[in-house]
């Protein structure tokens, strides 16, 4: 990691060091001379640039062109409507006159009509019409207003034309049939309006061509600035000005790439690898000394190694890539998570280190870290009195709050104006904002894919305060006490083997959750059950009782349970068959589907949730046997396991033989504890007499 955030820092940081360092701003103190390094050409701003470009746009002509088009246009419609009718022998009908016309979207007078009927006038009309045609686009038609004057596109070159060589499209037409009789000038006139398109037209791709080139001939530089040359004088007020000139020698060093020489290079490098190489010594003897188990499940330790780079990176990005101000960065993001993924004195402790390693990569700047540090700091705080550290929206509201006090109070010492106080607010904002919508992606991400905070949410499942565990013990008392014994029944297993004991006993708790639903189908909620069952079919019986696991996963994705947990509620009967029902319909001679009395699976895929699978056959077996004896309880459980290895149900849960053997001796003692026969003690009137 160290060596990664060296390469980072010496390949970004030198090419923004020096000057580019100082973060002024107009309207600020100058605390020091700042004098020119070599010799640099000072650049326009950004708005005198704009000014120069706008004043080139006013003076560029606009460009047109004599499109060809419109006459292929006007020829084409000449010829499909009026060379048809001349082409007749005997006068067409008014009718089909009007209708070609139209169809073309001409819309001509009775008096036009009734003349193009005859195929000798139609003739007439379409040798005037090419002849006028021909003769008009000659010149150029404009419909709208054009300029004074403008370029006109001759084949590859410009030429300065006026708009009075050109005529609009009323008069072009009105010009072109002056010399003919009223009643020919009334018909061309007609047809003319609707065929005739202007032809000088503008060319927006010859235009964008002009004033580009008259773009790039704007020069960005307006003078030079001398070596040793003062930028800057202390104690005097930074302008616009004096900020044009930093901006300029930061951009030339950008664009020439001047760096120190290659020994001082060396000399930094070293040192920051040093620094970095420190942070991450540190930090690890931290986590080996109070966090083992971090360390010794790599992958555990590893995402806070990359959370430290990552810090260090979006600081680069945000500072010396983009220019943005300091607390735009989402710096405690990856810190509330280390609280909510492992605990708050780790991520105090994180928090110090993040705060090191990113300190280089924002120019050593003083008031903006500190604000985020402490900030991030006094939530950490307040987190340990939250019940539940996913309190998104909470850790949200303190961040946002908090860091906008620090904000105004770091201004009032700096005597900061209200706008700039206000704006490192919204800033803050912005940054609480991004960590918070990050979080909440990235903290699943690491309790599912790499099994982190499993533990402490799992805790918070077996508060029996939880709104699915406090329905069960309401609505299905007797399937809420079997869930309990099943849950100590697994989890003393589970030690005993050395899978997730914790686990183990949440997924017990659960396993039945779905039978809140229906509670009345199931013998330890309603002994009344068979009653239920017997004015139902085996299979409908059978599905009622399937049913609990389908509804058992609803449930508990409404309450955005972990997904573990979800599995072995999925897995708890395998691919096993409902023996009762299935039996019963066995017996009515019918035929059957034995997929009906069959669990939809899957198999146990976990030592967890085949502990569970286990742990429930045992128990609700023993239960339902009265004056169970040692022994009885012992053949109960191999009974149970064999049976599981006969199915197959356990093939996919990683148990060994020796696990199962385990498994029946540690589950003996509890059972029989629970449900061995109770020595019959004399009445107290006996004992007296």
């Amino acid at each position: 990691m160290a060596l990664f955030i060296t390469a980072l820092f010496n390949t970004f940081m030198p090419r923004n060091a020096l000057i580019g360092d100082l973060h002024l701003k107009v309207g600020q103190i100058a605390e020091q001379d700042i004098v020119a390094p070599y010799d640099f050409p000072l650049l326009k701003t950004d708005r005198q640039l704009e000014i120069e470009k706008v004043q080139i746009r006013k003076q560029l002509k606009s460009v047109y062109t004599l499109s060809s088009e419109p006459l292929f246009n006007s020829i084409k419609v000449i010829n499909d409507i009026i060379l048809p009718l001349a082409s007749l022998s005997i006068n067409a009908d008014t009718t089909t006159v009007r209708k070609t016309f139209s169809q073309k979207g001409i819309i001509l007078s009775d008096k036009s009509i009734k003349y193009l009927s005859n195929p000798n006038s139609c003739k007439s009309t379409y040798s005037n019409l090419m002849s006028i045609i021909k003769e008009i686009y000659q010149s150029g038609i404009y419909e709208e207003a054009i300029e004074d004057s403008f370029l006109l596109v001759k084949e590859d070159s410009f030429i300065t034309a006026y708009n009075i060589e050109f005529y609009a499209k009323e008069k072009a037409i009105a010009l072109s049939i002056a010399k003919y009789q009223q009643i020919d000038k009334h018909i061309l006139g007609e047809i003319l309006s609707y065929i005739v398109e202007p032809n000088l037209v503008k060319d927006s791709e010859k235009f964008n061509q002009i004033e580009q080139k008259a773009m790039e001939s704007v020069t960005e530089i307006q003078g030079t600035i001398s070596k040793n040359e003062k930028i800057i004088r202390i104690n005097s007020r930074i302008t616009e000005e004096d900020m044009n000139k930093i901006q300029s020698l930061t951009k030339y060093k950008q664009k020439t790439q001047l760096t120190i020489n290659t020994w001082d290079t060396l000399k930094v490098s070293i040192s920051f690898f040093i620094y970095f190489f420190m942070l991450g010594m540190v930090f690890y003897a931290f986590t080996n000394l109070f966090y083992k188990q971090l360390i010794l499940q790599k992958h555990h330790f590893t995402p806070f190694l990359i959370g430290l780079a990552l810090n260090s990176i979006l600081a680069l990005i945000n500072n010396q890539l983009l220019g943005f101000q300091t607390l735009l960065i989402p710096y405690s993001m990856f810190i509330i998570t280390a609280a909510i993924l492992v605990d708050v004195p780790f991520a105090l402790f994180f928090n110090f280190i993040a705060f090191a390693s990113l300190y280089p990569f924002v120019n050593w700047e003083t008031f903006s870290p500190l604000i985020m540090v402490l900030g991030t700091t006094i939530v950490l705080l307040l987190m340990t009195q939250l019940s539940d550290k996913h309190r998104y929206i909470t850790i949200w509201l303190y961040q946002t709050i908090i860091t906008a006090i620090l904000t105004v109070l770091f201004a009032l010492y700096k005597s900061d104006r209200i706008m700039v106080a206000l704006t490192n607010i919204s800033y803050a904002f912005i940054s609480s904002t991004l960590s918070v919508i990050l979080m909440i992606f990235i903290v699943p991400f690491f309790e599912r894919k790499w099994n982190l905070l499993t533990i402490q949410g799992l805790k918070e499942l077996l508060d029996f305060n939880h709104p699915l565990l406090k329905r069960l013990a309401k609505e299905a008392i007797g399937t809420y006490y079997h869930s309990l014994i099943v849950g100590n029944l697994a989890e003393h297993a589970a030690e005993t083997i050395g899978a997730n004991a914790l686990l183990t006993r949440v997924g017990s708790y659960y396993h039945d959750i779905g039978k809140v639903i229906n509670p009345e189908y199931f013998t330890e909620n309603n002994p009344a059950s068979g009653d239920l069952h017997d004015a139902l079919s085996p299979s409908a019986s059978s599905e009622a009782i399937k049913r609990h696991v389908i509804d058992g996963i609803e449930l508990v994705r409404k309450f955005n349970i972990p997904t573990s947990v979800e599995e072995i509620i999925l897995q708890h009967h395998g691919t096993g068959y409902i023996r009762y029902f299935l039996d019963k319909a066995e017996k009515s001679r019918i035929s059957i589907d034995l997929n009906q009395f069959k669990y939809n699976g899957p198999k146990p895929n976990s030592k967890e949730a085949a502990l569970v699978m286990i742990a429930d056959i045992v128990e609700s077996t023993t239960k339902s046997i009265e004056d169970v004896s040692y022994e009885d309880i012992r053949k109960i459980i191999s009974d149970a396991i064999q049976r599981l290895i006969k199915d197959n149900q356990l093939d996919e849960s990683g148990l060994t033989i020796n696990d199962l053997s385990k498994i029946k001796e540690c589950m003996l003692p509890i059972l029989e504890s629970i449900y061995r026969k109770r020595q019959q003690y004399p009445e107290v009137n006996n004992i007296e007499k």
